[in-house]
């Protein structure tokens, strides 16, 4: 159920220290879907979030006002090396030192 159509996962590395702490304190990884809709603004709130999800999100996690304006950077990494698919707050050079 997590895979794409052309079988790939996406994973997200979480700066948030809330996040961080909860996926360590359950000892597994979590699941969860961006905090936008595909083309709009990333939700910085729990009320943003809430408005944004009415009726599609059942459980909703306050960890505060979030920072930033740019979004995630999405990469593509396989056997080829590291393919920047959509540019945001991490330089695909910080993300190329992990490879």
């Amino acid at each position: 159920a997590l895979l794409s159509r052309d079988g790939k996962i996406g994973v997200r590395a979480t700066s948030h220290p809330a996040a961080a702490r909860l996926t360590r304190e359950l000892g597994r990884p979590l699941t969860a879907t961006s905090a936008n809709l595909s083309g709009r603004e990333p939700a910085r709130t729990i009320a943003e979030a809430r408005v944004c999800f009415a009726g599609r999100v059942e459980f909703f996690f306050d960890g505060g006002t979030l920072a930033g304006k740019a979004g995630s950077t999405v990469a593509e990494v396989d056997a080829n090396g590291l393919k920047i698919i959509r540019a945001g707050a991490i330089a695909s050079k910080e993300l190329e030192k992990w490879l």
